[in-house]
């Protein structure tokens, strides 16, 4: 009911795009229609570990420089 009413405020005020933020999830019937409606759903709630899956979670970058006797440097990253 909860997604019917607010696509039905979407609809009526002519917004370009809906979310709905819940900390408790949905059911796969909500989801279905907020997805058949373009309504991204999102679950608020504390990150878990797998959350990295399929994403870069650390990048180590070295730099070795070679400087001459008498240095004039210029770094830019």
């Amino acid at each position: 009911g909860i997604v019917r009413g607010f696509w039905a405020v979407i609809d009526d005020t002519g917004a370009d795009e809906g979310i709905i933020i819940t900390c408790n999830g949905f059911t796969k019937d909500a989801a279905k229609y907020a997805k058949s409606k373009g309504i991204k759903l999102a679950v608020l709630r504390i990150h878990k570990e797998e959350d990295w899956n399929g994403f870069i979670k650390t990048v180590v970058a070295r730099i070795c420089m070679l400087a001459p006797a008498n240095p004039i440097m210029n770094i830019h990253v």
